[in-house]
């Protein structure tokens, strides 16, 4: 984002932001949609669980015991994610929380989702693999007397012809710059804009990428490998003058996994402008190697126009693969082949007695497989109930044996706050609230002066903005947190009233 800013030489504040909020029954309107807090329940207990890495997590007796949670009955443990629950499965004991009771979960780490609020046009916004903030995601451990907490469905069919293979997916997403270029020159506007992000690579020639492990057990049927190519136009200056924006024209090549050979060009992808340019690419089973690697170039057309810039963000991989447990890992991600009949049907060798199935497509319902003898007591038997003919699902075997546990859970304390009350609100941070001189604590001693007759009488407010994460925004960090809180306060302003918000963060 350009974004001036003004930096003041106090030393207890570095930028003072007065917003008038123009809260009265006008400005009221400008709430849509939620603002993140509908979800809690006022004085229900929270715990925040920080995950960084997608795979499933196991919290124990022990984890919650060590977190301080203890006499709650583990059927009715709730985990929230984004505003949702998400379900669970519940081991052990199931009534009384003990040394055997725990909870299994799905989770994945903060993605770009919530990302888009921040782009004047959806469109703009490059992909949504990855935060412009953080991937640390949060997740809220919560219970209720007498409410049962959302479990896995635990499906059991009987299956079909078993699946010769399935579909391995590789994304290629690597973090090396930011794009950040404004349509026009000295332009400062509070959204992002096209294409405005973290990419892999820019270029106006060509950039090579070599992507391992695209395939690990290679299939003997099963559909062509397929590479998805997301691209973004760059630098465009021509819009900057009124122009419609420069034409893109780039090569997508695979280059043989020999190293020695004719180049194949899989086609070019052609686009105007600062605008996002997506497409799919059919590969050829001899383009993977042995070890399961392949090369693709992205190369600009010659002749190669002024400003004909482009900047990639991924690349993903869909080979097809032979269903395999491999000693050497303790979980496998897949899809099914939707061409296939359904229900999706497994069977693999040498699997551990602790390995389940999971039909992850769903982050909210996810449903837990117990694997079943397969033709032979050496093949164990998965069957995926909602992964059928014409529905491709993500799906995970995974050893239930070597979970990890969440980083430490940390309780939570929403504030209830009354919007309509207060005339003047605070945004601070924690590290503003310590002593000046023989002020004990700056932050709040200004919020006490604008509380006295001197200060204006207002009726104060003053919250951090760990505090607006956490309750305007799921736990997240980002300043949409700060918009949200302000966008609350605005919905529940009365009529002709004047209130202030001071941000009081550097």
């Amino acid at each position: 984002m350009n974004k001036k800013y003004t930096y003041s030489t106090r030393r207890w504040v570095v930028l003072l932001m007065w917003v008038g909020l123009w809260l009265s029954s006008t400005t009221a309107q400008a709430q849509s949609g939620p603002v993140g807090n509908e979800w809690i329940v006022p004085g229900q207990t929270y715990y925040k669980m920080k995950i960084v890495r997608d795979g499933l997590y196991k919290i124990d007796y022990q984890y919650l015991t060590q977190a301080g949670i203890t006499g709650v009955v583990p059927n009715e443990l709730q985990i929230w994610r984004r505003g949702r629950e998400i379900a669970t499965y519940v081991g052990g004991s199931r009534t009384t929380l003990d040394a055997t009771s725990f909870i299994e979960f799905y989770a994945v780490h903060n993605d770009g989702r919530l990302d888009v609020e921040l782009y004047k046009n959806p469109a703009d916004q490059p992909h949504q693999y990855f935060s412009l903030y953080t991937d640390t995601a949060s997740y809220f451990l919560t219970w209720r007397a007498g409410t049962a907490g959302r479990h896995m469905q635990e499906p059991v069919a009987a299956g079909g012809t078993v699946h010769p293979h399935n579909l391995r997916e590789r994304l290629t997403l690597r973090i090396e710059g930011f794009q950040d270029y404004p349509p026009e020159l000295s332009t400062y506007l509070p959204w992002m804009q096209a294409g405005e992000g973290f990419y892999m690579n820019a270029s106006n020639n060509e950039l090579t990428y070599t992507i391992d492990s695209v395939s690990v057990s290679p299939a003997a049927t099963g559909p062509l490998p397929r590479v998805e190519v997301v691209l973004f136009g760059a630098q465009d200056f021509s819009q900057r003058s009124g122009g419609v924006g420069t034409p893109h024209h780039t090569q997508v090549i695979v280059v043989p996994p020999t190293g020695s050979g004719a180049e194949r060009v899989l086609g070019v992808m052609n686009y105007v402008g600062l605008v996002r340019a997506r497409q799919s690419f059919t590969l050829q089973a001899s383009d993977v190697s042995s070890t399961g690697r392949v090369v693709i170039k992205l190369k600009s057309v010659a002749p190669v126009a002024a400003g004909d810039y482009f900047v990639s963000h991924y690349l993903r991989t869909t080979v097809p693969q032979a269903p395999a447990w491999l000693a050497s890992r303790n979980r496998l991600l897949f899809q099914n082949d939707s061409l296939l009949t359904g229900p999706a049907t497994y069977e693999l060798a040498n699997v551990p007695a602790t390995v389940a199935g999971f039909d992850i497509n769903d982050l909210y319902n996810v449903q837990r497989v117990v694997g079943t003898q397969g033709a032979s007591a050496a093949l164990k038997r998965f069957v995926f109930p909602g992964a059928t003919a014409a529905i491709t699902h993500r799906l995970m075997l995974t050893d239930e044996a070597t979970l990890p546990k969440p980083l430490p859970a940390r309780r939570v304390r929403f504030r209830t706050i009354n919007p309509a009350v207060p005339t003047f609100t605070i945004i601070t941070h924690p590290q503003l609230m310590g002593a000046v001189g023989t002020v004990p604590n700056a932050a709040r001693a200004y919020a006490n002066y604008r509380a006295s007759t001197a200060g204006g009488r207002y009726d104060t407010l003053m919250v951090t903005s760990q505090q607006l994460y956490d309750q305007f925004f799921y736990g997240e960090k980002s300043w949409l947190a700060l918009r949200h809180f302000s966008r609350w306060l605005a919905a529940a302003t009365p009529n002709a009233t004047n209130r202030y918000l001071l941000d009081l963060l550097y």
